[in-house]
């Protein structure tokens, strides 16, 4: 992993706790990643929700999975560092929310809500969304 802008704001134990998370991740999923990826590729998604989502179903869960390996990621952190990357998602997290209504109240946020607006794929998939 290379350090990133966002990994700057880190102390030197959360960086190293940083670099070690982000390298399983990464060796899970088969993928090279970083925070500031991780953190830009939610903040895009949650922006395609609240545009209206036009892949899938399937798309639309995978993507979702990046929210949960960026909370992976910063529970190997001291409680500063859980902060620190935590408040770089909040706007994201408020879009996303403010984009989405609950499907079921079974786990983390983003694992339990629909996008309110349903266009394309998506729309095929799950049908319109309750008014």
């Amino acid at each position: 992993m290379s350090g990133g802008q966002l990994e700057q704001g880190l102390d030197a134990v959360d960086r190293m706790q940083l670099e070690v998370a982000i390298d399983a991740a990464g060796k899970r999923a088969k993928s090279t990643m970083s925070l500031d990826g991780l953190i830009g590729e939610w903040r895009l998604f949650a922006n395609d929700v609240r545009r209206g989502y036009k892949g899938g179903i399937y798309e639309y869960w995978n993507s979702a999975s990046i929210r949960g390996l960026i909370e992976e990621v910063a529970g190997a952190l001291s409680e500063v560092g859980q902060t620190y990357v935590l408040s770089r998602v909040e706007e994201a997290d408020r879009i996303f929310m403010d984009a989405t209504s609950p499907d079921a109240n079974l786990g983390h946020f983003w694992k339990t809500r629909l996008p309110k607006l349903r266009v394309g794929e998506l729309l095929e998939d799950i049908g319109p969304a309750e008014e």
